[in-house]
């Protein structure tokens, strides 16, 4: 950016979450009809549009209200999703999948679905989606929704209505759930934790008593932290101590001193509502909705011509649910129950009885079964060191541990920094860079 030496620049934000204002205080009854007023209001004015609109649906409760209101208003309203071929884990993933058909039902829309399977160049969507982000974001579910989104604009709609946003507004986060518990464990003298757990671990990891060896063992790992720390060992997948391990010396050396709490405490630390489960959902919109989760659903739509809206993220939906008290989105372990409440009318009962779903990804999988050789050239010594952002070292050390296997997004994570470093660092990058916007030839299943 080229500008006169003498002009001047000044950032700063023009819009925040009122998280410090005073919190409503209403009943049960008179937030819910607000609520429903409020999303209502958000879905009408982003139905405004001179072309098809559609709906991306799931299997949650957040993009079934949005498809409820957008059914008020529209006919033959269409709706996509996304499913996949998982070898055992196929019924389980695909739970989501048969979900949407019930919301899709229920409503009467036309539904479309598309499945990624063995026949998928799943390789070939990770590079487009890696080009079309233009960053290294290590979410596996982008390619479920840089698929989806194609199939929507195959069916010629060219705006799509998602509920993004829904989770942090109304705690729908089962780890706001699990940091709940943990406070309330943290009030158990340490010795007494200490004791239990002892006791607990001669017990297989299995029911109740596995769940609570896991609440106690995570709230000595929580106890000692900062605010920053806490949110990142429920959100980072990457300790500290992996990340030096796993990148390069040089990529190191170029970035001394940096840490990623730094950028979280600003968030954390920035406001004092009520809460510490209300500092997690207001860091979540700054930090995960502003950088990750919008920009990636933006740039995925929009790589095929496809615009997304987002009415959860309507600014007077946000500045209401924001001071809305923690303890009225979450009543015992539902969480949800607030927004639950206020679309128990327009929602079949198996979607409102449900848990939180999305458009996941089955990771484990692809990296074990349709990638695993790919992964194995990608990965390779000489690519690694050619590439210079991972250390060679670190890679083949936490490969052979047991670190890929139980967190096989980790293993992802360094697939696609070493892509994203093929596509825009190497001074000769593959033939395949870039790759060209494209339909994705999928196994589909007609309207259901």
């Amino acid at each position: 950016l080229q500008v006169d030496r003498w002009m001047a620049f000044t950032v700063k934000e023009f819009w925040d979450a009122p998280v410090d204002a005073p919190p409503f205080h209403a009943d049960l009854d008179t937030h819910a009809r607000r609520v429903r007023e409020l999303v209502t209001g958000a879905v009408e004015k982003r139905l405004v549009s001179d072309v098809p609109v559609g709906a991306l649906l799931s299997g949650g409760i957040d993009s079934a209200v949005v498809v409820g209101l957008m059914r008020e208003h529209l006919e033959g309203l269409q709706t996509f999703t996304v499913g996949f071929e998982a070898g055992p884990s196929t019924e389980k993933l695909n739970a989501d999948l048969v979900l949407a058909r019930v919301t899709a039902r229920h409503f009467r829309t036309t539904h479309h679905e598309v499945v990624v399977d063995r026949r998928t160049d799943l390789l070939d969507l990770l590079r487009r989606a890696v080009w079309h982000l233009d960053e290294p974001n290590a979410n596996p579910t982008v390619v479920s929704t840089l698929v989806v989104a194609a199939l929507a604009r195959e069916h010629g709609v060219k705006v799509i209505l998602s509920g993004d946003g829904g989770d942090e507004l109304f705690a729908g986060y089962p780890r706001y759930l699990y940091d709940r518990y943990v406070q309330l464990a943290g009030r158990v003298p340490p010795a007494v934790r200490g004791a239990v757990l002892a006791i607990l671990g001669a017990v297989p990891d299995v029911g109740s008593l596995g769940q609570l060896r896991r609440l106690l063992a995570k709230t000595a790992s929580l106890e000692h932290l900062d605010a920053a720390g806490r949110y990142l060992a429920w959100r980072g997948q990457f300790s500290l101590a992996e990340q030096e391990a796993l990148l390069s010396p040089e990529l190191l050396a170029a970035l001394p001193g940096y840490d990623p709490r730094r950028s979280v405490a600003w968030y954390m630390d920035r406001h004092s509502p009520p809460s510490f489960q209300e500092r997690l959902s207001y860091t979540d919109l700054k930090l995960w909705i502003a950088d990750e989760s919008s920009m990636r659903l933006d740039r995925a739509t929009m790589a095929v011509s496809l615009e997304a809206r987002v009415p959860f993220l309507d600014h007077a939906l946000v500045e209401y649910a924001m001071r809305i008290p923690f303890r009225v989105k979450m009543k015992g372990t539902h969480t949800k129950y607030l927004l639950r409440r206020a679309f128990a009318h327009l929602l079949p009962d198996q979607i409102t009885a449900g848990r939180k779903r999305g458009f996941g990804s089955p990771v484990r999988w692809w990296t074990q079964t349709y990638l695993q050789d790919q992964i194995d050239q990608i990965l390779a010594q000489d690519a690694v060191r050619r590439a210079g952002l991972l250390n060679w070292e670190g890679v083949a050390s936490l490969r052979r541990g047991e670190g890929w296997v139980r967190s096989p997004v980790k293993l992802w994570a360094a697939l696609v920094l070493q892509l994203w470093s093929e596509a825009f660092l190497s001074s000769t990058p593959d033939t395949g860079w870039p790759v060209p916007v494209r339909q994705v030839a999928l196994r589909r299943h007609g309207p259901s």
